[in-house]
């Protein structure tokens, strides 16, 4: 998380590559961001593990996005039945987005399923919610998920 910086401000703001840019960049950072909350689910559920330092570091990051509360209410559901760190990879082989192979990432794209069980690359995902926020395939609320693979 350290090496991600947050898109730094320019001069003329409505310049295209500008916008184009710092798009990118602030959709890498919200991505990072996401990463680092579910490393901080999964590492609250390893024993012996710093527990209410990490479900602070979640807190903060849900604040910061300013996720709505149904994302908390659906992530206990779902932890209560079904741990976050036990999931499996994905049961389709290719992402239905853009249809590449889940196995032909690129080292810093994972894998994203929806709490609907849809998977995605990262990438492709961040995309999609940027304009809705539904699964891209049966447009179920998107109001959380995990890392697959």
């Amino acid at each position: 998380m350290a090496t991600v910086a947050f898109p730094r401000r320019h001069i003329c703001f409505d310049h295209p590559t500008i916008i184009r840019d710092r798009k990118r960049e602030l959709q890498g950072f919200i991505a990072a961001l996401i990463r680092l909350r579910q490393a901080c689910h999964a590492l609250a559920q390893q024993p012996g593990a710093p527990r209410r330092k990490a479900q602070d570091v979640a807190s903060l990051v849900l604040h910061f996005l300013e996720m709505p509360v149904a994302v908390e209410d659906e992530e206990h559901r779902l932890s209560c039945g079904r741990p976050l760190h036990s999931h499996t990879a994905p049961t389709e082989d290719a992402c239905p987005i853009c249809m590449c192979e889940f196995d032909e990432l690129s080292d810093d794209d994972a894998v994203l399923e929806l709490t609907c069980g849809h998977a995605f690359h990262e990438s492709c995902l961040v995309h999609w919610l940027d304009k809705k926020m539904t699964c891209p395939l049966c447009r179920c609320e998107a109001v959380g998920g995990f890392i697959a693979a």
